[in-house]
């Protein structure tokens, strides 16, 4: 991607202003896309390449006709935070990553910056320092504010990125949880990566306080029930059963579903009070046939982790 000429004065605002890399949130439901094309893709360039939607699009049917009107639809968008209203509102509606992106992305050709949600008929947008002076920096630093107006409206400042973003642009993937970045390696499979890491800060509520505001599992392994050690490979002359052993940050009410497959078996568990559980479903060696087989982990119906193991 070419530099727009104004680079070098857009690089200087943004190291001003302390904004130090760029984001981008999906669901990791996406991540085995992304992987194949080694890019973050517009809607546009997902339509055309007959990928259109993803397995979980951004936004909703409304915001897709308004991308389309606003002149988005072929843009990827970055935010200058990972603490905006959209990021909020999703992160308790679907299993969320954080990609960091490189703040040179800003200086290439091209690229638009809006004051606000440039799916809003009010916002504004101008490329190079023009658009900077649109942002309200001030805000977008802020901690949340929900009972601002002006903070819910100027933190949802957009960097707009025409057509796609190179994964050779980004830092590194951002993930809530060791179990979060488990499945997310499983599902981007055998493909060239980005640095995939876990930290909390992005997906909480008030940064610098641990409170994510939304429930998420930990940590989750397979075992034996005569043994503590993690495995993925079951003999049934050595064991009768299997313990998943997992941990879960839970909201009051949430209620978490451990399926094993191929036998189509539930356990259920409601989390009664706001708190760190530790959660051990069990299954019993005899309902599973020898073979590939899997453990599906739910929360409130948004899955976290899909665990292959082998049973022989």
């Amino acid at each position: 991607m070419s530099l727009s000429p104004e680079a070098p004065a857009i690089r200087a605002r943004l190291a001003s202003e302390q904004i130090r890399a760029l984001y981008h949130f999906t669901c990791i439901e996406n991540l085995p896309g992304i992987a194949q094309a080694q890019a973050i893709w517009s809607k546009e360039e997902l339509e055309s390449a007959g990928r259109w939607p993803p397995p979980r699009p951004g936004g909703n049917t409304q915001s897709h006709v308004l991308d389309r009107s606003q002149g988005n639809w072929n843009k990827v968008s970055l935010l200058f935070s990972p603490h905006t209203p959209m990021a909020y509102n999703m992160k308790s509606e679907i299993h969320m990553c954080f990609f960091e992106v490189s703040v040179e992305v800003a200086c290439w050709e091209g690229v638009n910056f809006s004051n606000s949600n440039a799916a809003s008929q009010h916002h504004r947008r101008l490329r190079g320092v023009a658009g900077l002076d649109l942002v309200n920096f001030d805000l977008v630093r802020s901690a949340p504010q929900p009972l601002n107006f002006d903070w819910l409206h100027f933190s949802q400042a957009e960097v707009l990125v025409p057509r796609r973003v190179s994964l050779s642009a980004v830092n590194r993937v951002i993930f809530v949880s060791s179990a979060s970045r488990k499945e997310a390696l499983r599902l981007w499979g055998d493909n060239p990566l980005p640095r995939f890491e876990v930290e909390t800060e992005p997906f909480e509520s008030w940064p610098g306080n641990s409170f994510t505001g939304f429930s998420y599992i930990s940590d989750a392994f397979l075992a034996s029930s005569t043994s503590s050690t993690a495995t993925n490979r079951f003999d049934r002359h050595h064991t009768s059963e299997i313990v998943a052993h997992v941990t879960v940050e839970a909201l009051t009410g949430t209620t978490a579903v451990a399926q094993w497959e191929p036998a189509g078996i539930e356990e259920r568990k409601e989390f009664r009070s706001t708190d760190h559980w530790d959660w051990t479903p069990k299954m019993s060696l005899g309902q599973l046939p020898n073979g590939r087989c899997f453990l599906e982990l739910h929360l409130d119906d948004i899955r976290w982790m899909k665990i292959p193991f082998e049973v022989v």
